[in-house]
């Protein structure tokens, strides 16, 4: 099983462009091509961004060229359109903002959307870091160089925040909650919730391994910025030509980092100690996975439940085979025939990138044999004069 497929954050995604697709004008995407999307997008820092001087004269007034206290220089490379994810990420933001969303600075406004005075709000598009002299800045990591878990995150709060836009058409905004919330179709014996979104996908979630990891992942958040600190005081140690960097050491440059009293640097040592948790692929696979995706597999879980004495387990075996089974067949050849319409789409579009690539090579050839011709020409008339 790919990494990718126990991210649930790339199905909520895809099932929100099935939805909102017309509402919203998004453009069409499966589960496969957001996947192939969100692992293969890449580029340079398309923003050019580069931390200066806060203080700085901004020179370009434009607003979202100040964030976050800093201020940036900004540059902007050409996006292809074709890139699936770019086009889904202007169309979500099209409706967020007033000013106009292209292939070429879409960076830009998407940063802007999680951009907050809210200190207890990190942005995904700052890291922390500590500089030579001891103080911290803002990092920016462009989007294309985000962990995967993290693009798709960002991509989920992008279609959330554009769901409670104020600009929302009105026919959503008469939907209940529970009509926009998806609910697990059923459950087994072990407590794992299974979740349909649409298409042709099924989903199986272990809550309770899932909690185990969020644990993990917030002891992993505290003791990064433990992390942090550490690094902070150490580096102003050595500019203060302290040999011994230790945390002993370092009680007289802990007001300047922020730490006020004893019990602080008491809490940093005993954090010091604790051995960082690590979160291995076979717990993300455990805790959540595409359990369907062919129709044997379908078929195959709907048999394992069948002789099941389990109440939970019985239930789920009938919501399976009556309202599922009767027309996955079905579904699979809607998506066959869509794919191979999409396919001859994209040849045709090929086909016609090559008759113009051509047309230009023949167009350029003749240029040049036209300015030869003239060359000689000219030379001829020289020679005769």
């Amino acid at each position: 099983m790919d990494v990718i497929e126990t991210i649930w954050h790339v199905p909520a995604v895809v099932h929100f462009v099935y939805l909102f697709r017309e509402a919203y004008k998004l453009p069409e995407i499966s589960y496969e091509e957001l996947e192939e999307a969100l692992l293969t997008i890449t580029g340079t820092n398309e923003l050019g961004i580069e931390s200066s001087n806060v203080n700085s004269e901004i020179k370009n007034e434009d607003p979202l060229n100040q964030m976050n206290g800093t201020i940036y220089k900004t540059t902007f490379l050409t996006n292809e359109p074709k890139d699936i994810l770019v086009q889904l990420i202007c169309s979500l933001l099209r409706g967020c903002f007033t000013s106009e969303i292209t292939y070429s600075n879409w960076e830009l406004y998407l940063v802007k959307i999680f951009d907050s005075t809210d200190e207890n709000q990190t942005s995904p598009f700052f890291e922390k870091r500590v500089n030579n002299e001891g103080n911290v800045y803002d990092h920016f990591i462009p989007f294309h160089e985000q962990p995967l878990e993290k693009k798709a995150q960002i991509l989920y709060e992008l279609c959330e925040h554009r769901l409670y836009s104020k600009d929302r058409p009105h026919k959503i905004d008469e939907l209940e909650d529970d009509e926009l919330r998806v609910e697990p179709i059923g459950q087994d014996s072990d407590g794992c919730f299974y979740w349909y979104f649409f298409g042709t996908r099924l989903y199986k979630e272990n809550p309770k391994l899932a909690r185990k990891i969020e644990e993990k992942k917030i002891k992993i958040n505290r003791l990064q910025k433990l992390e942090l600190r550490t690094l902070q005081i150490s580096k102003r140690s050595k500019l203060s030509n302290k040999k011994n960097n230790s945390l002993n050491q370092t009680t007289t440059n802990i007001s300047k980092v922020g730490f006020t009293n004893n019990e602080d640097l008491k809490d940093l040592k005993d954090e010091a100690k604790i051995t960082m948790p690590e979160i291995s692929i076979e717990e993300l696979q455990e805790s959540w996975s595409c359990i369907c995706k062919t129709e044997q597999e379908w078929i195959q879980l709907t048999e394992k439940f069948k002789n099941s004495k389990n109440t939970n387990e019985k239930e789920l075996h009938n919501i399976l085979s009556e309202n599922f089974l009767p027309n996955i067949n079905q579904l699979f050849i809607k998506i066959e025939k869509n794919n191979q319409r999409k396919l001859r789409f994209l040849n045709q579009r090929n086909s016609c990138r090559l008759m113009a690539k051509r047309f230009q090579a023949e167009e350029e050839e003749r240029v040049k044999e036209q300015e030869k011709g003239n060359e000689r020409e000219n030379r001829a008339k020289r020679r005769a004069g």
